[in-house]
């Protein structure tokens, strides 16, 4: 399954950032994933102004679970 909670922004000092409530369509929602199958759909966040794209990293971390998938963004 998968969820818009699962995802946060991190940066490169250990600070998280989780989603945010937006009106950006289409919304990434959740549900169940199928083998082969995608999902899509776009994820905000509140970050401050400051914050480089290039020191954030995307984490996707299941509930219940201690590892995660991480991408550093560019």
């Amino acid at each position: 399954s998968y969820n818009l909670y699962n995802y946060s922004l991190k940066n490169k000092d250990g600070v998280q950032y989780t989603t945010a409530f937006s009106d950006v369509e289409p919304a990434f929602s959740s549900g169940t994933m199928q083998p082969t199958k995608k999902a899509k759909g776009y994820l905000a966040f509140t970050v401050p102004t400051d914050v480089k794209n290039s020191d954030l990293e995307l984490v996707y971390s299941e509930f219940f679970s201690t590892g995660e998938i991480v991408w550093v963004l560019e």
